[in-house]
C-alpha cells in the first residue's frame, strides 16, 4: 500500500513554511516558503496546491505570536472535559472579550489558546489541500524535532527575523515545560531566559541570526548559544515544519481542535470505517459467489482479510460509543448554559436601581451571589433601595463604610453582598 504524503506546515505572522514527506520519514523531502496572511489565506493555500497537489495528510503548527499562553490549574479531569471548561467561559482565564477560543491543554496545566474564528479560517482553507489531522503550537513541534536530534534540555528561542514577537521556551526531558511570548529583542530574550532558568547552560537559537547571536552572547554570560540541529537535505527555517510533520500520528495532548475541525475529522474516520466494513461485506459476498472449485483458496484469502478488517470494524463501534458520549456531553452543556446567570442582566438591574450618586468600582460574581464595591453619598440607604426590588435579596454590608473625599465632594466607600433573584 502506498503511503499518503505528509505535509508539515508552520504558520507565522507573515510567512508560511511547508515540508512534504514522501515515502515515510526517510523518504524524499520537498520544502516551500510563502507569504502568509491570516486574514486571507486562500492565495497561499492555492500556491501550496499548485506545488504539492491535493490528498496529503496535514499537520499544522501555529507561531506563538497568534496564541495566548498560560498555566491554568484545572481539576484532574479527562482531556476533553478540561478543554471544555476553558472554552465555556474563556474570559475568566484569558485577556479577551466577546471572543471564542480554541485551546490546547496538557496534564501539567500548560494551556495554549487561539482565536476560534481565525483558527477555523486557517483550517478551512488548508482543508482544500488535504486532511488536517493535527494542529499544535509551534514550540511543541520544534521540541519534537529537537528531541529526535538528542536535545532534551535547555532554553529554546524561536525568533524569526522581521517578527515583532518571539517565543522563549524551557525544555526538560524533551518536553516543553514553560513558554513565554515576548518582544523580539536581545534584552527581552536574555531577561526571559534568565527568569526561566537562572543557571543557564545551553540556549538554542532558531533560526540562527549572527547579529542576534552576537547581542545575546554578551547578555547571557556563560551560557552556550547553539544552533538547532538541521537534518540532511533541509535548511534551518524548515525544522519546525519538519517536527510538525513527524508528529502527525502523536496523541491528542496539546492539540487544537475546534468544533468545525472535529466534525471534519470524525467524518473522515467514519468514511474510513465504512470503507472497511464495506470491504468486509464484499469479502463475505465473495465467499458465497466463489464457492466451488476455488473454495479452499477463497476461504484462506477471506480469513486473512477478516483478520485485517476486524480492527477497522472495532473502530466503527468505538466511534458509535464516542458519538453517544458526545451527545451526553452536549446535554450537560445545555443544562449548564440554561442555569448560567446573564451578567448583563445583573448590571442592567443594578444600573436601574442604584441612586445616581452611587458609583461602582468592581462587581464580582460567584453563582447567584454578587459582591459590589463603590462610592455613594449615603451608603446606608443602598440596602433598602436594593431590597425594595424584586430581583435582589439578602443585601448586606461586607465591611464597614468609610468616608473619602472625591474631588470637592464627600462620599462613603461601601462593599455590599447580595443575591440576584431573576424572575422565573
Amino acid at each position: 500500500m502506498t503511503l499518503r504524503p505528509r505535509i508539515g506546515i508552520e504558520i507565522g505572522p507573515h510567512r508560511l513554511r511547508a515540508v512534504r514527506l514522501r515515502g515515510g520519514r526517510r523518504g524524499r523531502v520537498d520544502c516551500m516558503e510563502a507569504e502568509w496572511s491570516s486574514a486571507a489565506p486562500a492565495e497561499t493555500v492555492a500556491a501550496l496546491r499548485e506545488r504539492f497537489g491535493t490528498g496529503s495528510l496535514l499537520a499544522v503548527s501555529v507561531d506563538i505570536a497568534a496564541l495566548h499562553v498560560k498555566r491554568v490549574p484545572l481539576p484532574p479531569l479527562p482531556l476533553e472535559e478540561r478543554r471544555r471548561m476553558l472554552t465555556i467561559d474563556p474570559e475568566r482565564y484569558f485577556p479577551i472579550r466577546d471572543e471564542e477560543l480554541v485551546v490546547a491543554v496538557r496534564d501539567d496545566d500548560l494551556v495554549f489558546a487561539a482565536r476560534a474564528e481565525q483558527f477555523d479560517r486557517w483550517t478551512d482553507a488548508l482543508g482544500t489541500l488535504g486532511a488536517v489531522e493535527r494542529v499544535e503550537p509551534a514550540p511543541i513541534a520544534l521540541a519534537r524535532h529537537l528531541a529526535r536530534a538528542g536535545v532534551t534540555d535547555g532554553i529554546v528561542v524561536m525568533a524569526h527575523p522581521g517578527d515583532r514577537e518571539c517565543a522563549v521556551t524551557h525544555l526538560a526531558q524533551g518536553r516543553v515545560r514553560t513558554a513565554r511570548r515576548i518582544q523580539n529583542s536581545a534584552g527581552e530574550i536574555a531577561a526571559a531566559a534568565r527568569a526561566i532558568d537562572g543557571a543557564l547552560r545551553a540556549v538554542y537559537l532558531y533560526p540562527w541570526r549572527d547579529e542576534l547571536a552576537e547581542a545575546l552572547t554578551g547578555a547571557l554570560g556563560e551560557a552556550r548559544l547553539e544552533r538547532v540541529v538541521v537534518p540532511d537535505g533541509l535548511t534551518e527555517p524548515f525544522t519546525c515544519a519538519l517536527g510538525t510533520a513527524l508528529g502527525i500520528d502523536d496523541g491528542p495532548e496539546t492539540v487544537f481542535v475546534s468544533a468545525s475541525l472535529a466534525r471534519r475529522q470524525n467524518a473522515r474516520r467514519r468514511r474510513r470505517s465504512i470503507g472497511a466494513v464495506t470491504t468486509l461485506a464484499a469479502a463475505g459476498i465473495l465467499l458465497f459467489t466463489s464457492y466451488g472449485a476455488s473454495r479452499s483458496r477463497v476461504l484462506r484469502s477471506l480469513d486473512e482479510r477478516i483478520t485485517e478488517r476486524r480492527a477497522a470494524a472495532a473502530e466503527v463501534q468505538a466511534l458509535q460509543e464516542k458519538l453517544a458520549g458526545l451527545q451526553r456531553e452536549l446535554g450537560t452543556l445545555d443544562r449548564v448554559e440554561s442555569d448560567r446567570v446573564d451578567p448583563l442582566a445583573v448590571l442592567l438591574a443594578l444600573t436601574r436601581t442604584l441612586p445616581s450618586d452611587a458609583y461602582l468600582r468592581t462587581v464580582h460574581n460567584a453563582g447567584d451571589q454578587w459582591e459590589l464595591d463603590g462610592y455613594a453619598r449615603d451608603a446606608a440607604r443602598l440596602i433598602p433601595v436594593l431590597e425594595d426590588t424584586s430581583v435582589f435579596g439578602d443585601v448586606r454590608f461586607r465591611t464597614a463604610t468609610t468616608r473619602v473625599r472625591l474631588g470637592d465632594e464627600n462620599y462613603e466607600n461601601f462593599s455590599l453582598a447580595l443575591r440576584y433573584l431573576p424572575a422565573p
